[in-house]
C-alpha cells in the first residue's frame, strides 16, 4: 500500500509506502521529516509591512553578514520594500523574473539577457547558494518557489483567468484549463531557450510542473509538456 504526500515547500507530489516519509524532497531537496522555522522567519511571517521586513533582514545581516537565513530572506524579498516606479510595477516581486518564459516578447534581447542574469546568476542568489548547506538543493528549492508563486500570482491570479465576460467567475475546471495553457507555453519556452544549460532546463521544467500540480492537484495531464 502506498499513500500520497506533498512537499510543504514546493508542492511536489510523491507516492511512498504506507507509514513512511522520505527524508528529503526529490524535487527541491528540502527536509520532509523535520520542518523547522528559524527565529528570523518567524519574525518575518509576523510582519506584514515589506519595508519593516526589509529592515529586519538588514539588521540581521549587519550583525551577521553570512547568516544563511537572512541572505535567503533577502533573496526572496526581492524589491518589495522599494516604491513602485510606475503603477502596478510587478517587477518588484522576485517571481516576476519568470515572465521571460511567459511573455518574452515584452523584452528586448538585452532586456531578456538582464532578466536571465538576475534569475540564474544574480549576486544575492550566488551568495545564498555559497552559504547553503547544499547549493544544488537550494537552487532547486529557489526555482520551485518562484515557479509556484508565479503560477499562483500571475497566471491563476490574472483577472482575465478568474473571470469570464461581464465579470462572472469561471468554473474551477475552466480556470485550470486556461492556466494549463499558459504553463504549457512556459514549458515550451524553457525547452527551446538557448540561455539555459541542460540541468537548469530540467529543474525549471520540474518546478513549473510541480507549481501547477500544487495549485491544481490531480490535473497535470492538462499540461502539454512536449
Amino acid at each position: 500500500m502506498t499513500h500520497t504526500i506533498h512537499c510543504a515547500k514546493c508542492g511536489g507530489e510523491m507516492q511512498v509506502p504506507e507509514g513512511q516519509v522520505p527524508r528529503l524532497c526529490p524535487y527541491c531537496g528540502s527536509s520532509l521529516t523535520s520542518p523547522s522555522v528559524s527565529p528570523l522567519e518567524e519574525r518575518l511571517r509576523a510582519e506584514r509591512d515589506p519595508k519593516r521586513k526589509y529592515r529586519i533582514i538588514q539588521e540581521t545581516l549587519a550583525a551577521s553578514p553570512d547568516d544563511f537565513d537572512a541572505n535567503k530572506a533577502l533573496l526572496f524579498h526581492g524589491r518589495l520594500h522599494e516604491p513602485m516606479r510606475k503603477a502596478l510595477d510587478f517587477s518588484i516581486l522576485k517571481c516576476h523574473l519568470l515572465t521571460v518564459f511567459d511573455t518574452p516578447d515584452e523584452y528586448s534581447p538585452q532586456g531578456l539577457d538582464d532578466k536571465y542574469e538576475e534569475l540564474l546568476q544574480g549576486p544575492q542568489l550566488r551568495k545564498t547558494m555559497a552559504l547553503a548547506p547544499d547549493a544544488d538543493a537550494f537552487f532547486a528549492e529557489y526555482l520551485h518557489r518562484l515557479a509556484r508563486e508565479y503560477v499562483d500570482l500571475f497566471i491563476r491570479g490574472d483577472s482575465k483567468v478568474a473571470h469570464a465576460a461581464f465579470g462572472f467567475p469561471r468554473s474551477q475546471d475552466s480556470v485550470a484549463r486556461i492556466c494549463a495553457d499558459r504553463v504549457s507555453r512556459m514549458l515550451r519556452a524553457v525547452a527551446v531557450s538557448d540561455r539555459l544549460d541542460a540541468n537548469t532546463r530540467l529543474l525549471l521544467r520540474q518546478a513549473l510542473l510541480d507549481g501547477f500540480s500544487a495549485l491544481f492537484p490531480g490535473q497535470p495531464d492538462r499540461l502539454i509538456t512536449d
